[in-house]
Protein backbone atom coordinates (compact mmCIF):
# COMPACT_ATOMS: atom_id res chain seq x y z
CA UNK A 1 0.00 0.00 0.00
CA UNK A 2 3.45 2.05 0.60
CA UNK A 3 4.10 2.11 -3.01
CA UNK A 4 0.71 2.07 -4.49
CA UNK A 5 0.28 5.20 -2.38
CA UNK A 6 3.49 7.08 -3.72
CA UNK A 7 2.54 5.90 -7.22
CA UNK A 8 -1.39 6.96 -7.03
CA UNK A 9 -0.64 10.42 -5.13
CA UNK A 10 3.22 11.58 -5.71
CA UNK A 11 1.42 14.86 -5.97
CA UNK A 12 0.47 15.16 -2.67
CA UNK A 13 3.64 14.38 -1.25
CA UNK A 14 4.84 17.50 1.40
CA UNK A 15 8.13 15.67 1.58
CA UNK A 16 9.49 11.54 1.75
CA UNK A 17 7.24 10.20 3.35
CA UNK A 18 4.71 12.72 4.29
CA UNK A 19 1.87 13.11 2.14
CA UNK A 20 -1.23 14.86 2.12
CA UNK A 21 -3.50 12.16 0.70
CA UNK A 22 -1.94 8.98 2.61
CA UNK A 23 -3.83 6.10 2.08
CA UNK A 24 -1.43 3.34 4.20
CA UNK A 25 -2.74 5.08 7.74
CA UNK A 26 -6.08 4.20 6.68
CA UNK A 27 -4.84 0.26 6.29
CA UNK A 28 -2.52 0.35 9.85
CA UNK A 29 -5.95 1.44 11.62
CA UNK A 30 -7.91 -1.07 9.59
CA UNK A 31 -4.99 -3.88 10.42
CA UNK A 32 -5.29 -3.21 14.33
CA UNK A 33 -8.92 -2.84 14.70
CA UNK A 34 -8.96 -6.80 13.08
CA UNK A 35 -6.22 -8.22 14.80
CA UNK A 36 -4.95 -6.25 17.75
CA UNK A 37 -1.32 -6.58 18.88
CA UNK A 38 -0.26 -8.85 16.38
CA UNK A 39 -1.60 -6.18 13.63
CA UNK A 40 0.02 -3.76 15.58
CA UNK A 41 3.52 -5.94 15.54
CA UNK A 42 3.43 -6.65 11.72
CA UNK A 43 2.91 -3.10 11.01
CA UNK A 44 5.91 -1.84 13.21
CA UNK A 45 7.81 -4.41 11.79
CA UNK A 46 6.96 -3.91 8.26
CA UNK A 47 7.36 -0.27 8.86
CA UNK A 48 10.87 -0.59 11.02
CA UNK A 49 12.17 -1.88 7.75
CA UNK A 50 10.85 0.51 5.42
CA UNK A 51 11.67 3.35 7.14
CA UNK A 52 15.10 2.06 7.70
CA UNK A 53 15.92 1.01 3.92
CA UNK A 54 14.05 3.85 2.39
CA UNK A 55 14.70 6.91 4.81
CA UNK A 56 17.34 5.91 7.20
CA UNK A 57 19.95 3.47 5.99
CA UNK A 58 22.55 5.24 8.40
CA UNK A 59 20.24 5.82 11.11
CA UNK A 60 18.77 2.39 12.04
CA UNK A 61 17.52 3.76 15.42
CA UNK A 62 15.54 6.55 13.78
CA UNK A 63 13.97 4.05 11.40
CA UNK A 64 13.39 2.10 13.81
CA UNK A 65 11.41 3.72 16.57
CA UNK A 66 9.45 5.20 13.60
CA UNK A 67 8.47 1.82 12.88
CA UNK A 68 7.03 1.05 16.22
CA UNK A 69 4.98 4.66 16.38
CA UNK A 70 3.60 3.72 13.06
CA UNK A 71 2.28 0.47 14.57
CA UNK A 72 1.36 1.08 18.15
CA UNK A 73 0.30 4.67 17.78
CA UNK A 74 -3.41 2.86 16.24
CA UNK A 75 -2.88 -0.04 19.25
CA UNK A 76 -2.80 2.64 22.07
CA UNK A 77 -6.30 4.27 20.15
CA UNK A 78 -7.55 1.28 19.82
CA UNK A 79 -7.22 0.58 23.81
CA UNK A 80 -8.06 4.29 24.98
CA UNK A 81 -11.41 3.76 23.37
CA UNK A 82 -12.07 0.65 24.35
CA UNK A 83 -11.11 1.65 28.01
CA UNK A 84 -13.28 5.27 27.80
CA UNK A 85 -15.47 4.80 24.99
CA UNK A 86 -16.71 1.53 25.32
CA UNK A 87 -15.66 -0.05 21.47
CA UNK A 88 -15.61 -3.36 22.03
CA UNK A 89 -13.10 -5.30 21.17
CA UNK A 90 -15.29 -7.12 18.27
CA UNK A 91 -16.06 -3.89 16.76
CA UNK A 92 -19.87 -4.46 16.66
CA UNK A 93 -21.02 -1.85 18.30
CA UNK A 94 -18.67 0.80 15.73
CA UNK A 95 -20.21 3.24 13.78
CA UNK A 96 -19.76 6.12 11.70
CA UNK A 97 -19.29 8.81 14.87
CA UNK A 98 -17.30 6.47 16.33
CA UNK A 99 -15.02 5.62 13.31
CA UNK A 100 -14.83 9.80 13.05
CA UNK A 101 -13.41 9.91 16.66
CA UNK A 102 -11.28 7.09 16.18
CA UNK A 103 -9.82 8.31 12.94
CA UNK A 104 -9.30 11.98 14.45
CA UNK A 105 -7.51 10.54 17.57
CA UNK A 106 -5.35 7.95 15.41
CA UNK A 107 -4.47 10.96 13.25
CA UNK A 108 -2.93 13.25 15.96
CA UNK A 109 -1.26 10.33 17.74
CA UNK A 110 0.12 9.05 14.84
CA UNK A 111 1.58 12.09 13.37
CA UNK A 112 2.25 13.75 16.44
CA UNK A 113 4.71 10.74 17.45
CA UNK A 114 6.10 10.57 14.53
CA UNK A 115 7.11 14.64 14.18
CA UNK A 116 7.87 14.93 18.16
CA UNK A 117 10.18 11.75 17.68
CA UNK A 118 11.90 13.55 14.01
CA UNK A 119 12.53 16.43 16.09
CA UNK A 120 14.04 14.95 18.83
CA UNK A 121 16.32 12.72 15.71
CA UNK A 122 17.19 16.19 14.15
CA UNK A 123 14.90 14.99 10.89
CA UNK A 124 13.32 17.74 11.20
CA UNK A 125 13.68 20.85 12.61
CA UNK A 126 10.48 22.71 12.56
CA UNK A 127 7.36 20.52 14.34
CA UNK A 128 4.30 22.81 13.35
CA UNK A 129 5.41 22.96 9.72
CA UNK A 130 5.83 19.01 9.47
CA UNK A 131 3.14 17.79 11.67
CA UNK A 132 -0.14 19.34 9.80
CA UNK A 133 0.53 17.86 6.12
CA UNK A 134 0.88 14.38 8.11
CA UNK A 135 -2.34 14.37 10.54
CA UNK A 136 -3.76 15.78 7.21
CA UNK A 137 -2.63 13.11 5.05
CA UNK A 138 -3.24 10.65 7.80
CA UNK A 139 -6.71 11.67 8.54
CA UNK A 140 -7.84 11.74 4.87
CA UNK A 141 -6.44 8.34 3.96
CA UNK A 142 -7.44 6.97 7.07
CA UNK A 143 -11.28 8.40 6.77
CA UNK A 144 -11.50 6.92 2.81
CA UNK A 145 -10.12 3.49 4.10
CA UNK A 146 -12.36 3.32 7.18
CA UNK A 147 -15.29 4.52 5.24
CA UNK A 148 -15.08 2.66 2.50
CA UNK A 149 -14.51 -0.43 4.50
CA UNK A 150 -17.51 0.20 6.68
CA UNK A 151 -20.03 0.64 3.64
CA UNK A 152 -18.38 -2.25 2.02
CA UNK A 153 -19.36 -4.43 5.20
CA UNK A 154 -22.81 -2.92 5.50
CA UNK A 155 -23.41 -3.86 1.83
CA UNK A 156 -22.70 -7.36 2.57
CA UNK A 157 -24.30 -7.66 5.71
CA UNK A 158 -27.68 -6.47 3.69
CA UNK A 159 -26.45 -9.29 0.64
CA UNK A 160 -26.49 -11.89 3.46
CA UNK A 161 -29.36 -11.26 4.76
CA UNK A 162 -31.26 -10.88 1.66
CA UNK A 163 -30.28 -14.38 0.81
CA UNK A 164 -31.08 -15.88 3.75
CA UNK A 165 -34.65 -13.87 3.65
CA UNK A 166 -35.08 -15.52 -0.21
Amino acid sequence: MFFLNGWLFSAFEFTAGVNWLYLPAGVRLLLVLMFGLSGALGISVASATLSIALYAPNDPITGLVAGVITGFAPYLVQQLLQRFANLQNSLVNINAASLLQLTLLYAVATSFGHQVWYVVRGVTDNFWLSVWPMFVGDLIGTVLVLYTGHAAVKLLRRSAAKRVAD
